[in-house]
C-alpha cells in the first residue's frame, strides 16, 4: 500500500522564547491508503501529537514499528475518534517507531476528514525572528 504522507510540523519559539507555534499542513484521510509521518520520532521527548479533524467517526490505528522489536510486542493500537477535533499524543515511542523514524497509521471504518502531526523541536531551539 502506498501510504499518504503527513508532514511533521515542529514548533518554533517566538523571540521571547515564551510561546512556540507550529503551522501544520493538512492531509486528507484516505482509508484505503493509510498514512505515514516521516520524522515523527525526531521531536523532543514524548511531544509527538497526531491531530485528527474528523468529519465522520472511525478508528485511527497506530501501527507497530520495526525499530525496537522487544518494544512492539503489543502490536498495533486502535483508537476510536469521534467527529470533531481529536488530539492524540504518542506516549510509547518504542512501540510504534519504524527504523527510518516514521510513524505508520491506518484508518478503519467510515472515518473521514483531515490529519495533522506536530511536536516540539529537539536540539537547539530555532527562533522565529519575525
Amino acid at each position: 500500500m502506498a501510504r499518504d504522507v503527513v508532514q511533521m510540523a515542529e514548533t518554533l519559539a517566538d523571540t521571547s522564547v515564551s510561546v512556540a507555534k507550529a503551522t501544520a499542513a493538512a492531509t486528507t484521510i484516505a482509508v484505503a491508503n493509510g498514512a505515514t509521518v516521516p520524522g515523527f520520532f525526531a521531536v523532543k521527548d514524548n511531544s509527538g501529537f497526531v491531530v485528527v479533524d474528523a468529519s465522520a467517526a472511525g478508528n485511527v490505528v497506530f501501527k507497530a514499528g520495526d525499530a525496537y522489536p522487544s518494544q512492539n510486542i503489543l502490536g498495533d493500537l486502535s483508537v476510536a475518534v469521534t467527529a470533531g477535533l481529536n488530539v492524540l499524543q504518542v506516549e510509547r515511542h518504542g512501540r510504534f517507531e519504524n527504523k527510518d523514524g516514521s510513524l505508520n497509521i491506518d484508518f478503519v471504518g467510515a472515518i473521514a476528514g483531515k490529519i495533522y502531526a506536530f511536536g516540539k523541536h529537539a536540539g537547539l531551539a530555532p527562533v522565529d525572528h519575525q
